[in-house]
């Protein structure tokens, strides 16, 4: 399976997620769904959505009956970032004279989203990672190398390095990227 079928995928069942929710909230055994899962009067909270997998739709009323529901799967939510709120992602991270910055979003076994800014020359030296790692420029150009290739990458622009495939990534000039990596 691709990067972006895994991200598909992960975005589509994430909808699905906010969308069951938002039809039980209107619903009236929402609060027992909530209630049987611990969540409601209970001082720890215990309902965990599962990120990854089959429909939660389908499957919280199982899982709760199996006990399951508590276990903690895919997603730990988003942080570092406002909710409901319209947000340009380049204004979310900073440049730093002679630093790279980075700003975790999300991170756990399954995927990580990290917003990085490169001041002009900075780098990330050639490493691996375990999984695919997709890079989209939000500002300035910045230069990926994958297996040696040099890439220049300007603003709006994707790639993706390949897992378990040597990368690097340098601030031609002033670089803010958004790097989301499956695993």
């Amino acid at each position: 399976m691709t990067v972006f079928e895994k991200t598909d995928r992960f975005l589509r069942n994430l909808y699905e997620t906010a969308f069951y929710f938002a039809v039980m909230a209107v619903k009236e055994n929402f609060r027992n769904y909530v209630g049987r899962a611990g969540t409601v009067g209970a001082p720890k909270p215990s309902v965990v959505i599962l990120g990854n997998g089959p429909s939660l739709a389908e499957d919280l009323p199982r899982l709760i009956a199996r006990g399951e529901h508590t276990a903690k799967d895919v997603m730990d939510g988003m942080k570092n970032i406002s909710k409901a709120e319209v947000l340009t992602l380049r204004d979310q991270v900073a440049y730093q004279s002679g630093q790279v910055v980075s700003r975790t979003l999300a991170q756990n076994e399954h995927v990580s989203v990290t917003l990085f800014s490169f001041d002009k020359g900075e780098e990330i030296s050639t490493h691996e990672s375990g999984g695919d790692a997709m890079v989209t420029c939000l500002d300035g150009v910045g230069r990926i190398t994958i297996d040696g290739v040099e890439h220049i990458l300007h603003e709006g622009e994707s790639i993706v390095m390949p897992a378990r495939h040597p990368h690097a990534v340098y601030g031609q000039e002033q670089f803010k990227m958004l790097l989301v990596l499956v695993f």
